[in-house]
């Protein structure tokens, strides 16, 4: 693996993110959805641009995003969330319209199955918990599949996310913090209308929970959540892991740096990933899942607001990475 180029996108007053890993921010190899805004925290009201990378170009597409982790795209096609409306914008004929009015639902975080049929979205609140809803692209038909929280102190249940390969299974995490939460990982099956708990955690003789885990993604089969285990955990070693949701434990893959995000690209060939940014920095790796090679691409500046960590983003074939 070699870098042949590092492209700078920015420098003209906007704060630039590829939003959160993990889902696909890529129309193709050469063109990237990104979210942009003059506000530093790039919070409520930012842009939509699509980046063309070979031509250098950008264009607006939509100037009222709800956050920046409020879009995903299916090849051509960008989904994202403006007020209360699910809409898209279709690259190959360069408009916009809007599927569904959520109305009074406030959803967020979209992602698509690899066949571009479904979206999962969320909400949370202290009283009702996480809301979890599955939406029919084709059929613009949004449906409530279930509601989870957990007791105090730790009673965020969030990052859902629709399985690429079925529309019936859903991840989510037990959202706190990982020193104190010892069941990270859950899997819900619709059809059976059941939520278990996977990539079970060590919690030692003195109570201690010497495994922290977070920052889940799919992997591209769907077969599996790829997620980190912090360096704050207790035992060794630590790194990048990996989970077949059908069976018991985990791998552990990569534990060269100390890794906070990981993503993988759409054939699963490879992973970018990026570090905990202490020390104010943070590094952007990319691994070749066959191989096991790493490479350092950069090590950038952590930022004191969220988004602040590069969140790596691999295109479709692998010939970029953008962070």
């Amino acid at each position: 693996m070699k870098v042949k180029e590092i492209i700078t996108v920015g420098n003209d007053g906007y704060s630039y993110t590829c939003g959160y890993f993990t889902s696909n921010k890529w129309l193709g190899e050469t063109s990237v959805a990104l979210a942009r805004s003059r506000d530093k925290n790039i919070g409520s009201g930012s842009e939509l641009v699509i980046y063309d990378l070979a031509q250098g170009e950008i264009k607006i597409v939509a100037d009222n995003l709800n956050s920046w982790l409020d879009y995903a795209v299916f090849q051509k096609k960008v989904y994202y969330l403006s007020g209360s409306l699910i809409c898209v914008y279709d690259a190959e004929d360069g408009a916009s319209k809007v599927l569904f009015d959520m109305g009074d639902f406030q959803l967020g975080s979209p992602h698509i199955t690899a066949d571009g049929r479904f979206m999962s979205l969320f909400s949370y609140s202290a009283k009702e918990g996480m809301r979890a809803y599955r939406f029919d692209i084709a059929r613009a038909d949004l449906e409530f599949i279930f509601a989870r929280s957990f007791p105090e102190p730790f009673p965020i249940a969030n990052h859902l996310m629709i399985c690429p390969t079925n529309e019936n299974v859903f991840f989510f995490a037990h959202e706190g913090d990982t020193r104190f939460v010892s069941d990270r990982l859950w899997i819900y099956d619709a059809i059976r209308g059941e939520s278990r708990n996977i990539a079970k955690q060590t919690v030692n003789d003195d109570g201690v929970i010497e495994t922290c885990f977070g920052h889940e993604a799919w992997s591209h089969d769907g077969r599996g959540i790829y997620f980190v285990k912090y360096e704050l955990s207790h035992s060794y070693p630590k790194g990048i892991c990996y989970t077949d949701i059908e069976k018991e434990g985990y791998e552990i893959l990569y534990t060269d740096f100390e890794y906070w995000h990981t993503g993988v690209s759409e054939d699963g060939k490879y992973l970018g990933a990026d570090t905990t940014g202490e020390r104010g920095f943070s590094s952007v790796i990319l691994i070749d899942a066959k191989s096991g090679e790493q490479m350092l691409i950069e090590k950038v500046a952590s930022r004191k607001s969220h988004p602040n960590h590069p969140h790596p983003a691999v295109s479709p074939e692998a010939s970029a990475l953008i962070y």
